[in-house]
């Protein structure tokens, strides 16, 4: 049996926040993917990051990743402490 991956419905039915970090000259998986995801979903942060690629995206770009992540986590507490 083969199963289908349909990213799209995936996360424009989950309903939390999601955040997208993508190395801008990744040549495994082209940003446009990373985009893509973000569009589909209701509540995303994309954050192309300058260097790396689909490896090093983190070690080239280390600093403004974890900025990136700081303050997505940051929101999401903010959020959990306002209430629904």
């Amino acid at each position: 049996m083969r199963l289908r991956l349909d990213p799209e419905a995936k996360l424009h039915a989950y309903t939390g926040s999601v955040l997208v970090l993508h190395a801008k000259e990744d040549t495994v998986v082209d940003s446009s993917h990373a985009a893509r995801n973000a569009n589909y979903a209701r509540h995303a942060t994309l954050h192309l990051l300058p260097e790396g690629d689909h490896k090093s995206i983190f070690e080239d770009n280390r600093e403004e990743y974890l900025a990136a992540l700081s303050e997505f986590l940051k929101g999401i507490a903010m959020a959990a402490r306002q209430g629904p």
